[in-house]
């Protein structure tokens, strides 16, 4: 497994580190490694019954996309990356899986994580 060897590595590059916490946090790393891959071969192996349920409900597109920025701030805030988010005009409500539309903005939200420090962005509905 990637992660393994890779920690392995780090292990064998920071093993004369001073701070005993470092190891600690490895092991940490370790233990969380192997508890998602015995998750996931859980998962691969449990058998399936169809697609996924989709629960359809009145879900407001505005104060979604608002929560989302919102969420996203937090975390571009450490890069000093501001996302801005404005409504233009009346949007109606759509009957759709809330759930599904928060996993669709996750996947195409920016990345603060990959962007260059003190940028903007801005989103509209």
């Amino acid at each position: 497994m990637v992660a393994d060897g890779t920690l392995n590595l780090l292990d064998k590059a920071l093993e004369q580190h001073p701070d005993a916490n470092v190891h600690q946090w490895l092991e940490s790393l370790r233990q969380v490694t192997q508890l998602v891959h015995h998750a996931a071969a859980q998962l691969v192996s449990a058998s399936s019954k169809g697609d996924p349920r989709l629960v359809f409900t009145p879900f407001d597109p505005v104060l979604g996309t608002s929560r989302a920025c919102d969420y996203y701030n937090q975390v571009a805030a450490k890069k000093q990356i501001q996302i801005m988010f404005e409504s233009e005009g009346e949007v109606p409500y759509i009957n759709t899986d809330r759930v599904a539309v928060a996993a669709v903005m996750d996947i195409y939200s920016p990345t603060p994580s990959s962007s260059p420090n003190r940028e903007s962005g801005s989103g509209s509905a």
